[in-house]
């Protein structure tokens, strides 16, 4: 069978298989792999070389799926692809025909399910592939799949692959947490050399004729914030102090600014978001949120957890200044016209690190750590019993500690909620150089269509498992996320101590996607089926080849 059309058989077959992120459809990825085992003569041959690895305490009962081809040296090309997809509610009452991508195209040409103009496009010119997960990003593992049996019978191939299928990319990365120690007891039971990391998540296009190839990935932090604001009825507004009033003077402090925007490497990373914020109140009463809460996702490349926790507790504390400032020229207005007006709340409140506050409660009761325990051990099983959503527990958990401490004054705490995702470049360590040396002759040595150029990007700006490859910030950052991160060592953790003795360099390489997570996405069928895979195949020989090591030595 020729390439095109495996990777095209197997892709549909995988798209067919649900494994909607976040739920136990996850597990059903094994259904692919279970009939992929059987069907190659490698595996029949070498049953030892594939299985499936469960994920450590996982709720959903999750696995990772693998597969080692053992070439002619113990040079090793890693291949990584995530198995889950987000749901498909958007497609409404077709949302079944979108693991149906033969289905769902005949639905889209009869005009059933409306689509902006560049879609409707892209559907007539019958050069694209419509369906969940046809793009992100089962195209990847169609497309490792189809290599690993190419390479498996082909004598001249000089190394070794090992695929690694991952679930819960799309929401925590459990999948490739959990993978780290697979990939490091296979290292020393074969005495593998990972050579290199390929991820095949798609890639998006400003330009048509423009490939992008990624060789590092951005990180991501989540301060969380909790504020506690001072309780009154509504008839006595100005005796009280509304949370959600500060909360919102901190959003709009932070929100975009500028100081968050980072030019390394020559890719630019956005400034941060608020992903929530909320008042914290169970239920309608007339009294002002005595607490509100938020978080929000800040993309980094440069800047370290530390820089930006340290700028973030600076703004957090200008906001409030000036919030406190703006209420208190509010109140004379009310004061001037008042016989007897009631007295104003003056006091600002406090801004303190999660680990400020748990130590001030500490000091106060030692044996308040065993409480505080408690609690975090209650909502880590009501989490993984899928009873409450993690960033509530989050908030439960600061406002408990919070109710332990003898100090009931305004206070602002933050922290940082997971997923934690380190920013990964290869461009950072000197002896990975090669690296840039090989995608460089890939720009040289592979055929590209219609006048087509390829780019080479230092960071892929989606996010993605890649960060969990490498790790080389200094200790004094590993401890700052272990202190502050909420629930580490309980609902969440990441096993650095694996990832570092791990550090791969990392490439991302997929096909040409668009509109990922929404109805209307596609992968283009000429890059998946033809230009991608030759790209990742000269990518793996180059990679493994004996010359090029020799010259790098």
């Amino acid at each position: 069978m020729e390439r095109a059309e495996r990777i095209r058989e197997l892709l549909l077959r995988f798209v067919a298989i649900k494994t909607d992120t976040g739920t136990e459809l996850e597990r059903n990825n094994r259904l692919f792999y279970e009939k992929w085992f059987k069907e190659v003569d490698y595996f029949k041959e070498h049953p030892e070389c594939s299985g499936f690895y469960p994920i450590k305490a996982d709720p959903l009962g999750r696995e990772v799926c693998w597969a080692l081809l053992l070439g002619k040296s113990k040079e090793t090309v890693i291949l990584i692809h995530h198995t889950d997809v987000v749901d498909t509610e958007d497609y409404g009452r077709f949302k079944e025909a979108a693991y149906d991508p033969e289905l769902l195209e005949d639905i889209l040409k009869r005009g059933a399910l409306a689509l902006p103009r560049d879609a409707v496009l892209d559907l007539n010119s019958d050069e694209w592939l419509f369906g969940r997960g046809v793009s992100d990003m089962k195209s990847g593992g169609a497309m490792q799949c189809a290599l690993f049996e190419e390479y498996a019978v082909d004598p001249t191939f000089a190394g070794s692959v090992l695929i690694i299928g991952v679930p819960d990319e799309e929401n925590m990365s459990a999948g490739m947490r959990g993978a780290l120690p697979l990939l490091t007891e296979l290292k020393q039971r074969y005495h593998l050399n990972y050579r290199l990391l390929i991820n095949s998540e798609p890639h998006e296009r400003q330009e048509p004729n423009e490939v992008i190839v990624h060789d590092g990935s951005v990180g991501k932090l989540m301060p969380i914030v909790l504020v506690r604001g001072k309780l009154s009825h509504v008839s006595e507004v100005y005796q009280g102090l509304n949370a959600t009033q500060l909360l919102a003077a901190i959003v709009r402090q932070t929100e975009i600014d500028p100081w968050f925007v980072e030019n390394k490497h020559d890719t630019v990373i956005p400034a941060a978001t608020w992903l929530a914020a909320r008042d914290l109140k169970q239920a309608y009463d007339v009294s002002l949120p005595l607490f509100a809460g938020g978080y929000l996702s800040v993309l980094h490349a440069n800047h370290t957890p530390n820089e930006i926790m340290h700028h973030l507790f600076r703004d957090i504390k200008t906001a409030i200044h000036q919030a406190m400032a703006d209420l208190k020229a509010r109140y004379n207005v009310y004061a001037t016209v008042a016989d007897n007006p009631m007295p104003f709340v003056d006091s600002e409140p406090l801004v303190l690190s999660y680990q400020e506050l748990y130590q001030r409660v500490l000091n106060e009761n030692p044996t308040a750590k065993t409480t505080i325990q408690a609690k975090e051990k209650q909502l880590t099983n009501d989490v993984l019993a899928g009873t409450l959503a993690f960033d509530q527990a989050n908030f439960q958990l600061m406002m408990a500690v919070l109710e332990l401490w003898s100090n009931k004054s305004p206070v602002v705490v933050t922290g940082l909620m997971a997923p934690y995702y380190p920013a990964v470049s290869n461009a950072d360590k000197s002896e990975w150089q090669w690296v840039s040396l090989a995608l460089e002759a890939l720009k040289q040595e592979v055929a590209l269509p219609n006048a087509q150029t390829m780019k080479i990007e230092h960071y892929f700006t989606g996010i993605s498992d890649l960060s969990y490859a490498m790790y080389t910030a200094p200790a004094d950052v590993i401890e700052k996320i272990e202190r502050n991160l909420l629930f580490w060592g309980s609902a969440y953790d990441i096993p650095f101590q694996d990832i570092q003795n791990l550090n791969v360099p990392v490439v991302n390489m997929g096909a040409w996607g668009k509109d990922l997570h929404r109805y209307t996405e596609r992968v283009n069928k000429a890059d998946l089926f033809k230009w991608a895979p030759e790209r990742l195949d000269h990518l793996i020989r180059l990679s493994v080849d004996d010359a090029l090591i020799r010259n790098e030595s």
